[in-house]
């Protein structure tokens, strides 16, 4: 296929030729050595004498930057995102990528770029009010959360994965934008909308990370508000360890990544649970060493409300972020109290030796079925087994026949194959189409090289008729000054210039005596 389609298309590039041909057009003298003046972006990180990564850009483009350890060891400052720069360099493209990229091989600083010192002066702006210091405290078992994030991203996923661990948990999910100029308004409406819901505890804003220019819409002034005004307590989860952007430092709550986050309701609900758990052992632990020493039932009872008391005291002295669940404790507890005040009347039943000796005999009376049972549950499963081999047994038989009989069939037609006769009579065949197949690009090939001689003869004569040399032949001359160059006109000389006619046979070596210009 690729044989017609390239029949067609006469002339194409590879994409190694097509690179090669961009990389000759770019790396022309006139982008060599130039300096190029830029902000500093997406920079991981800088040590003299590794290689550094990063972009220069302004209000309209950006370029991708390489500045090599051979380089850069003899650099002496520090090199920063937001930093206004000169770098000076080579235009080169980096053909395994298809990408173009100053190689850097000097910077001098210019000053801070224009988004570093607006970052700066909104940085002191918000510190001056205040906005960075108020942290209220994050609910760690709600029932309901807001998640503002993309439905496509990474995030939602990872902080799902986490937040699943609590099965209770219901997440109002707010889909918006987390990047571009668009992000900070979609984000801002989904705070709005989730703090008119009721039953939303807390705000979780969150997003995977990313390049300087994709977390620049988490330094917005209007949005770094929203979030302060915000009635719900805010968690901001937003890129990587790494990033700290404007809405992490005025949330309530900053989790370094959206698994982090998710791992934070996860944590708090695990705790909570083995606490509780604790708590519910120790309380049954206490009422059975109680049952022992004081076996009359109305100090149990006593005990019992004792224990209740003790137990509302506990639950009530913990920490803050679990008080709105106190209710709810309370009821399990009371629900175990009672379940517990009962197992102590039912206890005192069931150590009498007649209750004991009945429990025997019906514990005896279960194990004899459960093991006449057990033998049952063999017998078939050992059935169905052995039908099951047998069904395996007859299939692998009927296989091997159909082998056998396949196999068989095959080494006939190899027989019938390697038959002399008719390996002779498949050879004159072929030879024939052979010597058809020659006859034919023999035939072929003449016609063609006919055409191919007309079609010369042909361009031949009109080449002739076009030429210089045949126009000389017929009694004209070409004339040129001293400098060789064809005259056209006799303006283009003076009396007694040097001239040079060509004629057919040869050429003479004239001096100009006079001038004679036709009138028009």
């Amino acid at each position: 296929m690729f044989e017609n389609v390239s029949k067609r298309i006469k002339k194409y590039f590879t994409v190694s030729n097509l690179t090669k041909i961009i990389k000759q057009r770019l790396t022309t003298p006139d982008l060599q050595q130039i300096w190029v003046l830029g902000e500093i972006t997406d920079l991981k990180y800088f040590t003299r004498g590794k290689h550094a990564y990063f972009s220069l850009k302004d209000e309209n483009a950006v370029i991708s930057c390489a500045f090599f350890a051979g380089n850069n060891r003899f650099y002496s400052g520090n090199l920063e995102n937001g930093m206004k720069v000169f770098a000076f360099g080579d235009i080169d493209v980096y053909a395994p990528r298809g990408n173009y990229q100053l190689i850097v091989r000097q910077i001098v600083p210019a000053g801070e770029g224009e988004f570093a010192l607006k970052i700066k002066a909104l940085e002191e702006k918000f510190k001056k009010e205040g906005l960075f210091d108020r942290k209220r405290p994050v609910p760690e078992l709600p029932e309901t959360i807001g998640l503002i994030t993309s439905k496509d991203g990474a995030a939602i996923k990872d902080f799902l994965k986490m937040a699943k661990e609590v099965p209770y948990l219901k997440i109002i999910l707010y889909p918006s934008l987390v990047q571009g100029e668009d992000a900070p308004a979609t984000i801002i409406e989904g705070i709005k909308r989730l703090n008119k819901i009721d039953e939303v505890e807390a705000i979780v804003i969150t997003r995977g990370g990313g390049s300087e220019e994709d977390l620049r819409c988490f330094y917005d002034e209007n949005l770094v508000r929203a979030i302060f005004n915000s009635k719900k307590p805010v968690i901001s989860a937003i890129g990587h360890e790494r990033d700290v952007v404007f809405t992490d430092r005025v949330a309530d709550l900053r989790k370094a990544t959206p698994t982090d986050a998710g791992k934070f309701f996860a944590e708090s609900y695990k705790k909570t649970f083995q606490n509780f758990k604790k708590l519910t052992v120790l309380l049954e632990r206490k009422m059975r060493m109680w049952v022992e020493r004081n076996p009359d039932e109305e100090k149990i009872r006593a005990f019992v409300l004792r224990l209740k008391s003790l137990s509302e005291s506990v639950i009530n002295s913990r920490q803050q972020h679990i008080d709105y669940l106190n209710e709810k404790l309370l009821r399990e507890i009371e629900q175990v109290l009672n379940d517990t005040e009962q197992m102590v009347k039912t206890l005192s039943i069931k150590i009498h030796p007649r209750t004991l000796l009945s429990n025997f005999e019906t514990r005896v009376e279960r194990l004899f079925n459960l093991e006449f049972s057990l033998e049952n549950r063999l017998e078939k499963i050992i059935e169905r087994k052995h039908a099951k081999l047998t069904e395996n047994k007859n299939k692998l038989k009927v296989n091997i026949n159909e082998n056998f009989r396949l196999t068989e069939n095959r080494v006939k037609a190899l027989r019938h194959r390697l038959n002399p006769f008719v390996f002779i009579k498949d050879t004159e065949k072929k030879k024939e189409k052979v010597e058809y197949l020659k006859k034919s690009l023999y035939s072929n090939s003449l016609a063609k090289l006919k055409d191919k001689e007309g079609l010369i003869k042909m361009f031949s004569e009109k080449l002739n008729d076009l030429s210089p040399l045949n126009v000389v032949s017929r009694g004209y001359a070409i004339v040129k000054d001293k400098e060789g160059n064809i005259l056209k006109s006799a303006n283009k000389v003076n009396k007694g210039d040097f001239i040079e006619v060509n004629l057919k046979d040869g050429s003479l070596d004239c001096t100009v005596n006079e001038i004679n210009i036709k009138e028009r």
